[in-house]
């Protein structure tokens, strides 16, 4: 039986209405090898669009030829950055100031100026994650997405598809896929250091902002800076709410992923990793004020992975909001727990690994001494993800968190999104993609 990556590379194809060829994840979309800078396009600079931009701006082989935001308030808050940086020395990429563009729709973008930049960086809330993110792929233009990759299994398998279709040098904002030390937590349970694992914990703070809603969000007065139509994008049209933007978006259905979508991408990527999870076989949410509106306060939702090759079935438990995770009982009463905005817990029979959000700080309940530890097997990643990004344009090699990696980890996280909305016990068919006779959880994949 194939495995779930495999299935949905060949159902994203099938749905995009085109079979395609395997060497065409290898390809780049235009050949950029061969010259430096690779020119960036910064789409969405809010709080993280920000983060991103400053990052890049530290790199000597990229330019910065394009600002893009639906407020101009951010694009003005990107230029003192990257003015700033200039005067620190710290701006290392080429910035021409009176050259760079500033344009407040990315159509505009993509339809007048495609020709002036090679890659996008796209930091804009999720529910338009996937409206940019396809009209980069379309231009042939590399993308840099940030998490969560789209807001729903269809729009996933869809940009999934269509990224290798035209061969672009795809990355999520996936920092932890670049570590070194879920390749080290990866080695010690290969070679047996954990003994076998069949539970998991992982938990966030998150959410840090409203969710739980009962009501939709009041009507306020749009700042003039905002063009909240180009903002909303294919969301459902409404009236601008400070309840909504800039920054609280993240808890209503219409707009994020709650804290579940938010912070799975970091906090479940090492057992994703590890144990190379592929598809649940049923998903349950235990939710605390759950609305039609918004995604609960608080919750705990369950995945069942069944058994693989390579280990046994795996209980992966996850907790927001308000619920922690029972503390491991041989944890040395000298580790503060829980600590940092979240982590896992790795059960195994011989030892219990700790690991934080992007999974560092890795921590047995028993020493393992240096004698036991195993050679290194998993080659190690030069630098963090945005510098593989860029390395791997101008190789024109697949980046560490590419969509092929992505994409069926994000399903996961999303199927537990669905589980929250719907507040119930989901049984998934990983053959077909699709939930066992549970229409209305079906309808929420959004796969026509």
């Amino acid at each position: 039986m194939p495995t779930r990556r495999e299935f949905l590379k060949t159902a994203s194809a099938l749905a995009a209405g085109t079979f395609l060829l395997n060497a065409c994840a290898n390809v780049p979309a235009r050949d950029t090898r061969s010259r430096t800078p690779i020119r960036i396009a910064f789409v969405g600079l809010g709080l993280q669009g920000i983060i991103d931009l400053k990052i890049f701006a530290g790199m000597k082989d990229v330019a910065i030829v394009a600002l893009c935001d639906c407020d101009s308030r951010r694009i003005a808050a990107a230029q003192s950055e990257l003015a700033e940086a200039s005067l620190a020395g710290t701006l290392r990429a080429k910035f021409v100031p009176a050259k760079v563009l500033c344009i407040d729709d990315f159509k505009k973008l993509f339809a007048a100026h495609s020709d002036t930049f090679d890659a996008v960086v796209i930091a804009v809330h999720d529910s338009s994650h996937f409206e940019v993110a396809i009209a980069a792929v379309h231009a042939k233009k590399h993308v840099f997405l940030e998490k969560p990759m789209c807001r729903t299994v269809g729009e996933v398998r869809r940009l999934a598809a269509a990224a290798r279709e035209r061969g672009v040098i795809a990355q999520t904002g996936n920092q932890g896929q670049a570590s070194p030390h879920i390749r080290t937590a990866k080695e010690w349970f290969d070679a047996g250091l954990l003994g076998e694992v069949s539970e998991i914990h992982a938990w966030t703070n998150r959410p840090v902002w409203p969710q739980g809603m009962q009501s939709p969000a009041s009507a306020d007065s749009c700042p003039p800076e905002l063009n909240w139509n180009l903002w909303l994008g294919n969301a459902p049209q409404r009236p601008y709410s400070r309840a909504i933007a800039p920054f609280v978006w993240r808890g209503w259905l219409d707009y994020g992923t709650g804290a579940l979508g938010d912070m799975a991408m970091h906090v479940l990527n090492p057992a994703n990793f590890i144990f190379e999870l592929d598809a649940p076989i049923s998903i349950e949410a235990q939710c605390e004020n759950s609305s039609r509106y918004a995604f609960p306060s608080s919750s705990v939702v369950t995945y069942v992975f069944p058994a693989t090759t390579t280990r046994g079935p795996i209980r992966l438990t996850w907790f927001d909001g308000k619920n922690r995770p029972p503390r491991p009982k041989d944890l040395s009463e000298e580790i503060t727990f829980p600590q940092g905005i979240g982590g896992s817990i790795i059960y195994g029979t011989k030892n219990t690994l700790l690991l934080d959000s992007n999974g560092a700080n890795l921590t047995t309940t028993k020493n393992i001494p240096a004698e036991q530890l195993p050679p290194r097997t998993l080659p190690r990643i030069r630098g963090h993800i945005y510098r593989n990004w860029i390395n791997s344009i101008l190789a024109g090699t697949p980046a560490v968190a590419d969509f092929d990696y992505s994409a069926p980890f994000t399903e996961i996280i999303l199927l537990g999104v669905i589980a929250q909305t719907l507040g119930r016990r989901l049984a998934w068919d990983a053959a077909t993609g699709h939930f066992i006779n549970d229409p209305e959880a079906n309808a929420l994949l959004d796969l026509a």
